[in-house]
């Protein structure tokens, strides 16, 4: 199951979105014929993963809820704390003012696990809920958080990289904070580096076209030279 997840997890961040349902919704199958909550639950946020790449938020909300229900049901708390982190991310993008308490207990939850990228995930996007609530204040007091646990060894963003980057560099843009340059000068370092890897042109293409690396050349562009 677990390889099924990975390559629909892959197939969905080089844009091939059509491959990564057929792998996710392939190993959901077997998992729940195998009794596997573990993976059901995974599977479910890779799902609602794949749903906001394609903007469809709608359904996005309902693999989020039933990963959450599967994690319930099951003794794992990394995969709580995964479910607890798409549903906060479909929350956001759906504009609910829940999305912000989601994402704090996905938060803690991620910070006991001591799964740093997951945890400053969750709080980049509780950053962005913040902003979108109009507590600029507040999401910059995240955004600081989110800034003192990046490092070099911390990959900004794991069901979505270079998230972090995008959702810090907005918030501080906003405020009209100057260390947005500096963020924005890593998240072009990030794309440019993730797209030199891939040595398929169509595949990389596909990789550039994707949300996040969108939102990431975006960033990028305002880099001065």
């Amino acid at each position: 199951m677990a390889v099924l997840q990975n390559l629909g997890d892959c197939y969905r961040l080089l844009g091939d979105h059509r491959r990564a349902r057929e792998c996710l919704e392939r190993g959901l199958g077997e998992s729940r014929e195998r009794a596997l909550p573990y993976f059901v639950t995974h599977l479910l946020a890779s799902l609602a993963a794949v749903d906001l790449a394609e903007g469809s938020v709608q359904d996005a909300l309902a693999h989020a809820a039933a990963a959450q229900e599967a994690a319930a049901n099951d003794d794992s708390p990394p995969a709580a704390a995964r479910a607890d982190l798409v549903a906060g991310m479909a929350l956001q993008a759906a504009g609910d003012a829940s999305a912000r308490e989601v994402l704090r207990k996905a938060a803690r939850r991620h910070a006991e696990l001591g799964l740093e990228a997951d945890r400053l995930e969750c709080l980049s996007v509780l950053a962005l809920a913040l902003h979108d609530a109009g507590d600029l204040e507040e999401a910059l007091r995240v955004v600081e958080e989110v800034l003192a646990g990046s490092r070099d060894s911390v990959v900004p963003g794991v069901v979505e990289p270079g998230r972090t980057l995008a959702d810090a560099h907005q918030v501080l843009a906003a405020a009209g904070d100057a260390r947005a340059a500096e963020v924005a000068g890593r998240a072009a370092d990030f794309l440019r580096d993730r797209a030199a890897r891939i040595a398929d042109e169509e595949l990389r293409a596909r990789y550039l076209a994707a949300p996040v690396s969108v939102r990431l050349a975006a960033v990028a562009s305002s880099v001065v030279p």
